[in-house]
């Protein structure tokens, strides 16, 4: 039985740090509709709503380039959101982990 979206923002309500996949965009639905993974809006909105401080994406489709990742990135950006949004571009565990530190030493 698959985990529903109260249960996901029960889990995760008031979290720092969420590090979450964000292979998909709508214009990739209904192709990839059940693949195992997930919408970068929906995760947003799980972020919003379980009031998730820190959100950092990764693993997005392979065939998304790195303007279309900017795009995303900007598009987040002019949410004006409380919460810390951002998308990784290169899976490199070492920049990827110094990008979090920073954004949590305040």
């Amino acid at each position: 039985m698959a985990t529903s979206a109260y249960e996901w923002k029960e889990f995760l309500l008031g979290v720092d740090l969420v590090i979450h996949d964000g292979q998909y965009i709508e214009k990739d639905m209904p192709l990839k509709h059940g693949w195992g993974h997930s919408l970068i809006s929906e995760v947003v909105d799980l972020a919003k709503c379980a009031n998730i401080k820190m959100l950092a994406f990764y693993s997005h489709d392979p065939d998304r380039t790195d303007d279309e990742i900017d795009q995303w990135q900007q598009k987040i950006d002019n949410m004006k959101l409380d919460n810390d949004i951002f998308l990784q571009k290169k899976v490199n565990v070492s920049s990827f982990k110094q990008t979090a530190i920073s954004k949590l030493v305040v």
